[in-house]
């Protein structure tokens, strides 16, 4: 039997759809690159990494986790014009991905978050907030999004260490409790302020993004133009409305666009099905989704598109 996996747990967001992979292209020659720099930024060779990344910039330039790599390199190589100009890039592009991924809530990013109580940190963090107060930056709501999230992703992290069917079951119950408890609060914050988009929130724009992911598709078509809307204007993430795109269309039993959703077959995952499934990747990188070849080995998938013959 197939179960639709609700997925969307906060690692695989941050890993994956809020536009963080290495891969936010399908040229296997920057794919090349950028493993190889961060290699070499594992074992600490910050010259031939730096190197690396910049052969890499030369072919793409969407991913505001390697440019902040690049200038974790720089930093210790003590490059102080390299270490700034990525860092920079990397802010003045995206300043709510970055602050999130230097944040780093849930330990994904130790490369980087050795460099705390350091100028480079101290550089990003003075940068960040300087753009929070010209955008009108609101601590307040963002405080209240952050709890919001906090109650959405908590009992979804446990649930890969549920061992029995009725603990999954009760716990998933609870799950299905708060999601519509955080959904009356997203909506009373739309009333008030519309969408809370990156300008006034920063990384918490993606919380009721979130919220709205996880309700019944009523609430997801509702939602949808204004999530859209969002998209186009940069308040969130393009590969976000696309997850929600994927979630409504596998709800409505047809075909995902981009390849987002997975099943459990079984006690085995696999996609449900993709539409024009050949171009799967050119169309994630449009929006700033990796490979799905990556993104399958989160569950250990074994991806391999195979063309039918005519």
């Amino acid at each position: 039997m197939k179960n639709a996996l609700l997925i969307l747990t906060f690692f695989f967001f941050v890993s994956f759809s809020f536009s963080q992979s290495n891969f936010a292209t399908t040229d296997t020659n920057y794919i090349n690159l950028v493993d190889k720099a961060f290699g070499f930024l594992k074992k600490g060779e910050c010259r031939v990494c730096i190197d690396a990344y910049e052969q890499a910039f030369e072919i793409s330039q969407r991913s505001i986790l390697s440019r902040l790599r690049a200038a974790s390199c720089a930093f210790s190589c003590k490059d102080n014009a390299k270490w700034n100009r990525h860092l920079n890039f990397a802010i003045e592009k995206d300043w709510a991905t970055a602050e999130n991924i230097l944040k780093d809530p849930y330990n994904q990013y130790l490369e980087l978050t050795k460099l705390r109580d350091t100028d480079f940190y101290n550089t990003a963090f003075s940068m960040i907030k300087e753009i929070k107060l010209k955008s009108g930056y609101d601590e307040v709501l963002a405080a209240e999004l952050d709890i919001i999230l906090k109650d959405d992703q908590e009992l979804r992290q446990k649930l890969s260490n549920i061992s029995t069917e009725e603990e999954r079951i009760s716990t998933w119950n609870k799950i299905s409790e708060l999601d519509g408890i955080n959904l009356k609060k997203i909506e009373k914050i739309i009333e008030k302020h519309g969408y809370p988009g990156k300008s006034k929130v920063g990384a918490q724009s993606s919380t009721a993004f979130l919220v709205i992911q996880h309700s019944e598709l009523a609430y997801q078509e509702k939602y949808f133009p204004l999530l859209e809307k969002a998209a186009n204007e940069g308040e969130i993430n393009k590969s976000e409305l696309a997850l929600l795109i994927d979630r409504i269309k596998m709800s409505k039993g047809e075909k995902q666009i981009y390849g987002s959703q997975v099943v459990d077959n079984n006690g085995k995952w696999e996609f449900s099905p993709i539409e024009d499934e050949e171009n799967v990747n050119k169309r994630g990188a449009d929006v700033g989704l990796g490979p799905i070849e990556e993104y399958a080995k989160y569950f250990n998938i074994e991806y391999k598109y195979i063309k039918k013959q005519d």
